[in-house]
């Protein structure tokens, strides 16, 4: 299978995903280098907000080969987040591919989604909305893991 991961067929999502890779004003070139730079973002973000793209629609016009992801080392945190998705191993067979994929692309959607709320539809800079997303997702959370004392676990983390 040529696997290729697209960005949504949503105008607006489009629009954006064109934006952040487009020289930006305060910086010396685009927000992100790449349309996959960007993809990467705004997944990793969907996930932490434990969002959904379900019902997207894709532009397979400009997928993305996942020779890119791979060659960028990408490639293995897609794959993660399809295990932390469905909770199974088993998805990383190969006749599994378009599943990871598919959760890949859901959760781009969902961070894109944000991202164009908070970057482009408020009126903020740009780079400091994305700063912000990003440090959102820095704060420490504070949920217990089963079988592990919580003061170990913050003893751990340096609390």
């Amino acid at each position: 299978m040529d696997r290729r991961i697209a960005p949504p067929n949503n105008p607006e999502l489009k629009t954006a995903l064109e934006r952040l890779t487009e020289r930006h004003e305060s910086l010396d070139g685009p927000l992100f280098h790449s349309k996959q730079k960007a993809m990467m973002f705004a997944a990793s973000l969907g996930y932490f907000r434990k969002g959904s793209g379900a019902g997207r629609l894709r532009d397979t016009g400009s997928a993305i080969r996942f020779e890119i992801f791979q060659s960028e080392v990408d490639d293995s945190y897609v794959l993660a987040l399809a295990i932390a998705k469905t909770d199974d191993l088993k998805v990383l067979d190969d006749t599994r591919e378009e599943e990871v994929v598919n959760c890949f692309e859901e959760y781009a959607y969902a961070g894109l989604l944000e991202i164009n709320q908070k970057c482009f539809e408020s009126g903020r800079d740009p780079l400091e909305a994305l700063v912000d997303l990003a440090q959102d997702a820095c704060m420490p959370v504070h949920e217990e893991i089963a079988g592990i004392d919580p003061d170990v676990l913050r003893n751990l983390i340096g609390e």
